[in-house]
């Protein structure tokens, strides 16, 4: 029994003993009636903001009444998206979103509290995003953006952006394992302190299958805590962390010639050494003074993240001795801030919502891509240590001339500076021989800045209390990768532009 099963199952045996804890049961104090309370019905009238249809948000009833025990159910709240995933459990979904064939992440930004997801420069692509460490219990909603329409969000918001907002306070303790098929099973363990003793949350996953593919398993642990604490002055502060280890196999594709000869069965594989290893250590620290609609918010995080992918899908055509199996590895910490504040003035019966932020971010990066048998490493193709540094500064602007019109617009700046070195296997020909050649190992470096500025508008006009009209135009980018800066200097970062006209209208 290897080291992951065996801990597996020491993790299920004492979610199981400590649900007989009296701690984790709900207890009535002294005194309390059994006989139920009756009150008095309460009616609410609000009226909803104006929003393109563009802007959602997904709380309460519909997270409550969706299955949701992995991320990918929690992707699937985001109307119009299609996820697929290949080379087993632990890889990064790709992802496909108005249009956009976004890849792992590269044009569809993601932000837990605000902490952004997306991994820079990444060796499987650029905006690698990897959501598996999330436990989906410990989300209280989702705010969903489509398209490049909001300041707040820059690099990868082309398709859009998904921010993920933690529990703030959490419902309470539960104990829950379901089993299925293929050696399938999940346990989950969450506990709630009191609020008025310690406001801790913590929370507990461990999850496994066998795959209905040979080889095909896949083995993960979660952890998350959070501490919140409310201070004088209406003042809030959130300490968590998110922790996550993720082994799996996969078959990768197959030969559809090979399948039908009966040399591979149709869910078996070629490579059984082909697989993903993912490792994250997120920690993040929030702090906010004021409500709406006044307020200022300071945060700041880190991350540890280490993916390595074994693939290989042409088996045995450029190296028939050894097989043409890759190793793509990527080591990573980054860590960065967030400064915003945002305030409202009344101005001739009119409302002018301002927002002022500064995002900073620094990955410091090394990752190797290389030939490998059987996961041993037979040829280093590249070789990049670097560091990666952003800025970003917001302005956003939401004026309410009447509450029937409103416009939401604003700019944002975005600064992009590279550092780093490495080596690189350059094919070339061979002018003499008319023939291909490799130069093994030339140096790299990388040393360059890059800036981009993005204005974005929206009009959100409603012209009954059930027909909104809206128009949209913003401009979004997505960054170079670094190693495209060291081979071809001098690139530009690409612009994404993007407008639409839309109307949202609702039938009783």
């Amino acid at each position: 029994m290897n080291t992951k099963k065996l801990l597996s199952i020491l993790f299920t045996s004492l979610l199981f003993s400590l649900s007989g804890f009296p701690f984790l049961s709900p207890s009535r104090g002294e005194g309390e009636a059994d006989n139920p309370v009756n009150l008095n019905p309460v009616t609410v009238i609000g009226h909803r903001p104006l929003a393109p249809s563009s802007h959602q948000e997904v709380v309460d009833n519909d997270f409550l009444n969706f299955p949701r025990q992995t991320p990918s159910d929690l992707m699937r709240f985001v109307p119009g998206i299609h996820l697929t995933q290949h080379t087993g459990g632990a890889k990064a979904h790709q992802f496909f979103l108005r249009g956009f064939d976004a890849e792992h992440g590269m044009d569809l930004a993601a932000f837990l509290d605000g902490i952004p997801l997306n991994e820079t420069s990444h060796i499987h692509g650029q905006g690698y995003l990897d959501l598996h460490f999330i436990i989906p219990e410990t989300i209280s909603r989702m705010q969903i953006l489509k398209g490049p329409y909001d300041p707040d969000f820059g690099n990868f918001a082309n398709a859009g952006a998904v921010n993920f907002v933690l529990n703030q306070s959490p419902p309470g303790s539960a104990i829950t394992a379901t089993a299925g098929s293929f050696g399938t099973y999940r346990v989950f363990g969450e506990y709630a302190f009191p609020s008025d003793t310690i406001p801790l949350h913590l929370a507990l996953e461990t999850s496994h299958t066998n795959g209905f593919t040979d080889p095909g398993e896949w083995t993960a642990f979660r952890g998350f805590s959070s501490i919140s604490l409310q201070l004088p002055g209406h003042t809030r502060l959130r300490i968590m962390s998110a922790h996550y280890d993720c082994d799996s196999n996969a078959t990768d594709v197959v030969p559809l010639d090979w399948v039908e000869s009966g040399l591979v069965d149709r869910f078996g594989g070629i490579d059984t050494s082909d697989g993903v290893e993912s490792r994250r250590h997120l920690v993040g620290i929030t702090f906010t003074r004021g409500d709406e609609p006044t307020n200022l918010l300071l945060q700041g995080f880190y991350n540890y993240k280490h993916t390595v992918i074994f693939s290989n899908y042409t088996y045995f055509l450029f190296h028939p001795d050894r097989g043409d199996q890759y190793e793509m590895n990527d080591e990573r910490s980054y860590g960065g801030s967030a400064l915003s504040y945002q305030h409202l003035l009344n101005i001739a019966g009119t409302h002018l919502m301002s927002k002022y932020s500064l995002q900073t971010r620094v990955d410091w990066i090394n990752q190797l891509y290389a030939n490998t048998e059987e996961q041993i490493r037979f040829n280093t193709i590249h070789k990049y240590d670097f560091r990666e540094a952003s800025l970003g500064a917001v302005l956003k602007e939401r004026w309410q001339l009447f509450s029937w019109l409103e416009f939401i617009g604003g700019v944002r700046y975005d600064l992009i500076r590279y550092d780093g070195s490495g080596t690189q296997d350059v094919r070339t020909l061979d002018i003499y021989t008319n023939l291909p050649t490799t130069l093994n190992d030339q140096p790299r470096s990388l040393h360059a800045t890059a800036d981009i500025i993005s204005p974005k508008i929206s009009a959100i006009l409603t012209l009954r209390e059930d027909i909104d009209i809206f128009l949209n135009y913003g401009e979004s980018f997505c960054t170079s990768e670094a190693r495209k800066i060291a081979n071809f200097p001098g690139g530009k970062i690409p612009k994404v532009r993007g407008a639409e006209i839309g109307s949202r209208f609702f039938i009783l």
